[in-house]
């Protein structure tokens, strides 16, 4: 049933077979420091606030978006583990231990922002490998370690998207949509 909301994309590929996708990426006004970095330099204090502007950016984008639909996530694995090295992601991991999520589990079923804020943040360090879906609304969005989201619709999306972006993220400004050419 899942898959039958979603049959517009292509999940062996990662694309569109039907609809649109987009991709939001930050402006270079930010600079292109992504948590490879962050670890490379040693934490460095300037590379950590980039890369903290950054991600906080981006979550405040992803959260408006996914609160914008009124629905249940599905935070669906694309690799074998939900997290490569439990150290980096210590507050994921202690929230899927306590509700009891394994790697055999391969998608979560939430309306949990906590949960959901947690794995972009793995997601944004390389940590986690996963994307998020909203059935009903025929969206997918995944947001990758090279800090930016991709979001793929059955429909038109970026008109919504770019309204969504308008009324409801305070540094919009700093955002740039692009529609993708497969």
């Amino acid at each position: 049933m899942l898959l039958d909301k979603l049959s517009f994309y292509d999940f062996d590929g990662f694309d569109c077979v039907s609809g649109e996708e987009i991709v939001i990426e930050l402006k270079n006004i930010l600079g292109k420091t992504r948590y490879c970095d962050v670890v490379y330099y040693g934490f460095n204090r300037v590379v950590k606030k980039e890369y903290t502007v950054r991600q906080n950016i981006l979550l405040k984008t992803l959260l408006s978006l996914f609160s914008s639909w009124k629905e249940s996530i599905y935070i669906v694995k694309y690799d074998e583990q939900w997290i490569n090295n439990k150290r980096i992601s210590k507050k994921l991991n202690k929230l899927f231990f306590e509700n009891e999520i394994g790697e055999e589990t391969a998608a979560i079923q939430t309306d949990d922002m906590n949960l959901v804020e947690l794995t972009c943040k793995s997601i944004f360090k390389g940590n986690t490998c996963a994307f998020f879906a909203l059935p009903d609304a025929g969206i997918i969005i995944t947001p990758t370690d090279h800090m930016d989201i991709f979001i793929a619709g059955r429909e038109n999306v970026e008109d919504i998207v770019r309204k969504i972006l308008k009324n409801s993220v305070k540094n919009n400004n700093y955002l740039k949509l692009k529609k993708c050419v497969s």
